[in-house]
This record gives C-alpha cells, structure tokens and sequence, in this order.
C-alpha cells in the first residue's frame, strides 16, 4: 500500500508541473496509473490521497464496478484549467500513446463546457475531462480510470 500511495503521489506533482509533451514529467503519472492497471480491481475502498489543496485522487465502489478518480478544481473557466487538461492529456499520450486506443468524445447534452479523452488500456478506460461547473462557479479536471461499459 505505501508504493501505491508514494507512486500516486509522485504522479500528483508530476500532473501540476511543466508544458508540452515530456517523458521525464509524464514518468510519475505513467509510473502511477501503471500501479492503478496492475492492482485492478484490488483496490482499497474509499481511500484518499491528497497533494494539496483541490487535488484528491481515491478508488470508488459503484455498482458498475471500482472506480479510480483524480479532481483538480480550479476557478471558472480558469486558463490555468486548460492548461493543466492539456498537459495531462499530453502525459496520457506519453505513458499509453503506442498501447492503447483513443476514443473520440463522447457528446453530452447540458449548458457547461465539456472536453473528454478517453484511451482504452489493458481493458480499462482512462478518462480525462475538463468540465465547467458555472453553477458551483469551478472548472474541474477529472480523470477516471475504470472498466468498460459491457455492451
């Protein structure tokens, strides 16, 4: 548990750090969605992990299955929101570019801005979104890893 929690941690500084597509910044996000894939679905229930303020990632129990997901709020339509988006979607490329499959966006049907990546991996969905939530005045980031809708 304490190599989990340490990957996850290393990936949390390495998701709020830099510009561009960089190997070197993605190595902690790699190294801890890496982790994530090989323990699934063993995952302890409910468990945060925080690396300062707006940044939480924990394993959820849903009835579709465990759920991992990141949340990184920043101010309403904050540039900084999108930089940050573009930034981990750069390091999702890094990490699963050449082993996985991109899924377009998905449409959605409310008022809020909505960006989604999706990459299919080792046969879970790695997820990563950038919403505007103008009622709660917050664009978060999210990024969630969890299995496939069956179909």
């Amino acid at each position: 548990m304490a190599v989990l929690a340490r990957a996850l941690l290393i990936f949390f500084v390495a998701s709020c750090t830099g510009f561009g597509p960089d190997p070197a910044r993605a190595e902690g996000l790699c190294d801890g969605l890496s982790l994530v894939l090989e323990k699934w679905p063993e995952v302890p229930a409910s468990q945060p992990w925080q690396a300062g303020e707006g940044k939480t990632c924990r394993y959820l129990k849903e009835l579709s299955g465990p759920l991992f997901l990141c949340q990184w709020d920043h101010d309403l339509q904050d540039p900084a929101a999108q930089a940050h988006f573009d930034r981990l979607s750069q390091d999702l490329e890094v990490c699963f570019g050449f082993g996985a499959t991109m899924v377009s966006d998905q449409r959605v049907n409310h008022p809020d801005s909505y960006l989604l990546r999706q990459f299919e991996v080792r046969e879970k969905v790695i997820s990563l979104s950038l919403k505007d939530k103008s009622a709660l005045g917050r664009t978060i980031v999210f990024l969630r890893v969890q299995a496939p809708d069956p179909k």
